[in-house]
Formats: structure tokens, C-alpha cells, sequence
């Protein structure tokens, strides 16, 4: 997190990251499990990739985190309750 509100974010394999406002749920990452495979995680050698996403936040918006498990158990609308 930055002075100017800003979260930075490096996201690999199958977790998720969320911003919740009050009133909207909104996912910030991708899959990176494509057919079943999971494709870019920690370890796996030359051709690593990261996502990078720089993020606005405003006062009273909520960042959560969760494991694949979280998101294929419950909707973004059950994380946003």
C-alpha cells in the first residue's frame, strides 16, 4: 500500500484477491488454471510469470484475500455478506 491509496498486487496460481466498497464486490485477479492445470505458481521454473496490478483504494474499501478452496465454495456475492 502507497501514500497516494494505491495497493500493489503480484498475483500467481490459484488464489484470489477481492475489493468489497460497502455496496460491490469486485474480483482483482485472474485464473491461472486453464482445462484443470494449474499454469503460473511459486517453483515452477524458467517461464515464471507474475500478474502486477496496481489498485485504488478509497477510505473504507475492504482487500481480501482468499484460496481457491474459498472461491470455488462460495460467489463473490456470499464473500461480499
Amino acid at each position: 500500500f502507497d501514500p497516494a491509496g494505491v495497493v500493489h498486487l503480484l498475483h500467481c496460481g490459484d488464489t484470489a484477491a477481492f475489493r468489497f466498497d460497502g455496496r460491490h464486490i469486485a474480483r482483482l485477479t485472474g485464473e491461472h488454471v486453464r482445462r484443470g492445470v494449474l499454469e503460473h505458481f511459486l517453483g515452477q521454473g524458467p517461464g515464471f510469470h507474475m500478474d502486477v496490478l496496481s489498485v485504488p483504494l478509497e477510505a473504507g474499501d475492504i482487500l481480501c484475500l482468499v484460496s481457491d478452496g474459498v472461491t470455488k465454495a462460495l460467489s463473490s456475492e456470499d464473500l461480499a455478506t
